[in-house]
Order: C-alpha cells, then sequence, then structure tokens
C-alpha cells in the first residue's frame, strides 16, 4: 500500500527505477489505495498526500486502484498469472523479503521468487531497511504515531509526521472566548495520544510558514458532546481566514491532556497556559 512512503519505500523504489534503467524496461508501482482498511483511523498520512509523493518518483505506471474483492480471492499463481503477467505483461517483480501474497497471505516471498522463475518472471527480494536496529515498516511507525513518539516516527519516514487537511466549518466556540481555531477533521488518518500539543502550521496557499501553533486532538469535552475527534488549531498573534484552506500541521510537542473544565472561565486560563508554553 505502500502507505507514509517512508525510508524503506524510497529505498525500494529508487532500487526499482535503478533495475528499470539497467533492463530497459518501464517502471511501475502496483498499489491499492488507503482507504479500504477497517480501522476508522489507519493513514499515516492523507491519500492525496501518499500519491503526490509517488507521483514524484517520476515512475513510468503508476497503477493505484481500489480495494478489489476479486483479486483477494487468487492464490498466489492466480495472481502472477491473471494480473501481473496476462493484464500487465511484468518482466521483473520487485517486492519486500517478507511479503506474503496470495488468499491468506499463504505465499512466502522466496516461494513466490520460485514460482515466478518457473514462468519466466524474475523477482527481486528487497531486504527491509533498519534504522536504529529497528525495521522500518507502517505498522511501526503507526504504533509510534499512537504512543506519541513523533522523533520515532520521523526517524523511519524520513520527514516529520504532519496532519494535513482542510479547514471546515466548526461552532465557533473557540472565537467566543477569544481563541479562534481552525478546525480539520482527521479523516482516517492515525491519531496521536489525545492531547493538547504546540505544533507548527504551514499554509502555502497564504504563504505561511513554520508558524507556532497549539492544537487540541480531541473531543472537546467541555464544549462538545460529541464523539468525533477533532483537530482544532489556533495560531497566537495572527488573524486571518482560514476556511476551505489546506493546512499542514508538524513537529508536535505534548504539553498536557484533554480535559474537561468545569467553567469556560477555567478553559480559558489553561489556554493561555498552553499558549506561554508553547512559545
Amino acid at each position: 500500500m505502500f502507505d507514509g512512503i517512508h525510508l524503506g519505500h524510497n529505498a525500494m523504489l529508487d532500487l526499482l527505477l535503478k533495475i528499470a534503467v539497467e533492463k530497459d524496461l518501464n517502471s511501475a508501482v502496483w498499489s491499492f489505495t488507503s482507504n479500504h482498511h477497517k480501522s476508522q483511523h489507519f493513514r499515516i498520512i492523507s491519500e492525496e498526500n501518499r500519491i503526490q509523493r509517488l507521483k514524484n518518483k517520476e515512475l513510468d505506471y503508476l497503477h493505484n486502484v481500489d480495494f478489489i474483492p476479486e483479486i483477494s480471492e487468487l492464490n498466489a499463481e492466480e495472481f502472477l498469472d491473471k494480473v501481473l503477467i496476462d493484464q500487465l505483461n511484468v518482466k521483473v517483480v520487485l517486492m519486500g523479503s517478507n511479503a506474503q501474497l496470495g488468499k491468506d497471505r499463504h505465499c512466502r516471498a522466496a516461494d513466490f521468487k520460485s514460482l515466478a522463475a518457473s514462468k519466466g518472471v524474475q523477482v527481486v527480494l528487497f531486504d527491509l531497511l533498519k534504522v536504529d536496529e529497528k525495521v522500518v515498516s507502517s505498522s511501526s511507525i503507526r504504533i509510534a504515531i499512537n504512543s506519541g513518539d513523533f522523533k520515532g516516527a520521523g526517524s523511519m519516514l524520513g520527514y516529520p509526521w504532519f496532519i494535513e487537511g482542510t479547514v471546515v466549518d466548526g461552532n465557533k466556540m473557540g472565537r467566543t472566548i477569544g481563541f479562534p481555531t481552525a478546525n480539520i477533521l482527521m479523516e482516517g488518518i492515525v491519531v496521536p495520544p489525545i492531547g493538547v500539543y504546540a505544533c507548527t502550521v504551514n499554509c502555502d496557499k497564504l504563504n505561511l510558514h513554520n508558524l507556532s501553533a497549539i492544537v487540541n486532538i480531541g473531543k472537546r469535552p467541555t464544549l462538545s458532546e460529541e464523539d468525533d475527534i477533532v483537530v482544532e488549531v489556533h495560531i497566537p498573534n495572527w488573524s486571518g481566514d482560514l476556511y476551505k484552506h489546506t493546512l499542514s500541521i508538524s513537529k508536535f510537542k505534548f504539553i498536557r491532556a484533554e480535559q474537561k473544565f468545569e467553567s469556560i472561565d477555567e478553559l480559558k486560563k489553561q489556554i493561555e497556559s498552553d499558549i506561554r508554553t508553547s512559545i
């Protein structure tokens, strides 16, 4: 799925491009969209950003398809014959050495390599990349983000993890208490520990770069009874209209856990303290 396009993915894609040049073949990536997973908050980055990062590699072909149940029912040999050979006419397949293919993931990479060789297709196995003795994988990055280890996640991604999304209309409660916020829906992105963070905000369209801010990731228990996880970011000493603009929020530093206050005045005092902490 290439979720996150981490250091391992990038090394693998670079090897793919090298092989394509050496063998005078077209480079191609087969990838399912990241929208089919059962978990509500699963993706490391947005689907749009994932696709753009793949396009930036300047591949000859990018086969990014929606999850197809019929394909998931194929065993490894059927997938090789019906998809890779008959439809895509592949000559070389590059895959992770820990990959498992076919229905119920029954075929190991080494076995698939032997199977493909019998049909004239070369399989190159890519050894997993390690950072600080830890295997780089999308699963490991999700675990790091879930636990608030943003440094660890960034070391595997090769860039600081960020939340990116379009500012949506909120209940404007923040504005009424003197702290206007820009609201962003998580939209399937993996969730860090709920709480208040110091962060950095960027908005290319408005030429806003590296603005210090505070962000609440949670359910706003003092102001709302709803159960959805919402991202609310407040940029101190800045005023303007962010509605419908795309914001990128990164460089998270945990300040405190989310809590419910007995009064609006208590909430305001705490936000003032959070701002002092973040600057």
